[in-house]
């Protein structure tokens, strides 16, 4: 399930619940790019909690610190540091260390509810535009983790989340993962391609250890 998803150029979007493992499986995404490929160069901006190393020790193994160095983290703890960092320094940051992968975690978490519409629409606007650039014309994944808000909506059908942003952000989206946990007391979660131009629509269950996300993945 993972190999389409690093394959796929685009605005990919991971959403789930908190505490779903998004972090997680973005970090384990990471790891092994980077140990498949010893010339692998990922860009991991965290804009909700620091990067968290010893989590990527657990999810790569022996020869962490090396392959650690091929990571660039960038910490973005305002709305203003990110849409100025990923607007203009992201583009030019992949094609000067000739990144393959960019992580964001997460792109919604400076985003406020007091912030008006017309300002959120454009910010959003100009980062998607931006993203999807550097994606684009680098051919790289951008895997942008978002949060969730409340689903409303009704019928059988209705999930009970749905990603946060809106339809601003969810028609910039190329591909989009979904991850619910079954129960709050199990390791059990289920991870959805929801939309992929390169694989069909899938659903896959999983365990969530200290090594990461297996049966599956």
């Amino acid at each position: 399930m993972m190999q389409p998803i690093v394959s796929t150029p685009g605005i990919i979007e991971l959403f789930g619940p908190s505490g779903s493992g998004k972090s997680t499986f973005a970090l384990q995404v990471v790891a092994s790019c980077l140990r498949r490929d010893e010339t692998f160069r990922a860009i991991y901006v965290c804009t909700d909690d620091t990067f968290s190393v010893k989590r990527f020790e657990q999810l790569y193994g022996l020869g962490f610190e090396d392959a650690a160095e091929r990571i660039i983290v960038q910490h973005l703890g305002d709305l203003e540091t990110q849409e100025h960092f990923l607007c203009y320094f992201l583009h030019p940051l992949v094609q000067n260390q000739n990144v393959n992968l960019v992580i964001i975690d997460s792109i919604s978490s400076n985003f406020r509810p007091c912030q008006r519409t017309n300002e959120v629409t454009a910010s959003l606007y100009s980062i998607a535009k931006a993203l999807y650039r550097t994606a684009a014309e680098h051919s790289i994944p951008v895997i942008c983790i978002n949060q969730v808000t409340a689903d409303l909506s009704e019928g059988t059908n209705s999930l009970l989340f749905k990603p946060a942003l809106g339809l601003s952000w969810s028609n910039c989206v190329t591909s989009r993962l979904r991850i619910e946990r079954v129960s709050e007391n199990t390791s059990t979660r289920i991870v959805t391609i929801v939309r992929c131009p390169l694989a069909p629509s899938e659903t896959l269950e999983c365990q969530l250890t200290l090594a990461g996300f297996r049966s599956g993945i």
